[in-house]
């Protein structure tokens, strides 16, 4: 199944990193000079900190709905549930929109750090692990750091989407009563780990980001 995952993706990657480009806008970058202002040393900090925070807060929620689910409280463990899932739906979109921003600012830097592949063993979700797979197999068929960024954040933002998507028929079908619905809250915490390892390569990137930004000169800067 693997095989036939990254047989499609080779077959497939001209076609992501094009639509990656086109889909593009100037408009998403307008505040790139929040991280380059001297008087803004700290943004990349704050991006963090609320970026975990939010993530936090629905662990939090799924967390205690898992436990009130296991101590027979149904009511509160579905309203705990339907909290959750809220923040994670709103969450996962929040990131893939900050990653394409991000891929954008990657075209206004001359040089970038390289960062490795993603590693399968990372992650939990079975896709998730496909989606590494991938990744890791197309990530050597680029040669430019700058290619293998955008690539980098392509599959980032297809992870969040698989993710939210996963959350949200694990949680239909605990609401449901649907046969199997108990093993659902496994999938959900198997879930909300990924959740965290996506989102510190994606601060990671951030981060890389930031710094070549800072490095490049001020008129590489504008779209």
């Amino acid at each position: 199944m693997i095989w036939i995952f990254v047989g499609a993706g080779v077959i497939l990657l001209p076609v992501i990193l094009l639509l990656s480009g086109r889909r593009a806008s100037s408009a998403a970058v307008k505040n790139w000079d929040l991280f380059l202002s001297p008087g803004n040393q700290g943004a990349y900090l704050r991006v963090e900190a609320e970026t975990r925070a939010e993530l936090e807060l629905a662990d939090v929620a799924l967390e205690g709905a898992a436990q009130a689910a296991a101590a027979g409280a149904e009511i509160k463990a579905m309203q705990m549930l339907d909290m959750g899932c809220a923040l994670i739906e709103q969450y996962c979109p929040t990131m893939l929109r900050s990653l394409k921003a991000m891929a954008v600012l990657s075209r206004m830097v001359a040089a970038i750090t390289p960062l490795p592949a993603l590693r399968p063993k990372d992650f939990r979700v079975a896709q998730l692990v496909q989606l590494a797979y991938l990744h890791a197999f197309l990530h050597q068929f680029l040669v430019g750091a700058g290619e293998r960024f955008r690539l980098r954040l392509t599959i980032l933002g297809r992870g969040f989407g698989l993710l939210g998507r996963l959350v949200a028929r694990s949680a239909a079908r605990i609401r449901g009563r649907e046969e199997g619905a108990t093993e659902e809250w496994g999938r959900l915490a198997l879930a909300r780990a990924d959740l965290h390892s996506l989102t510190d390569e994606s601060l990671h990137s951030l981060r890389v980001l930031v710094e070549a930004l800072g490095a490049a000169p001020p008129a590489a800067h504008r779209p």
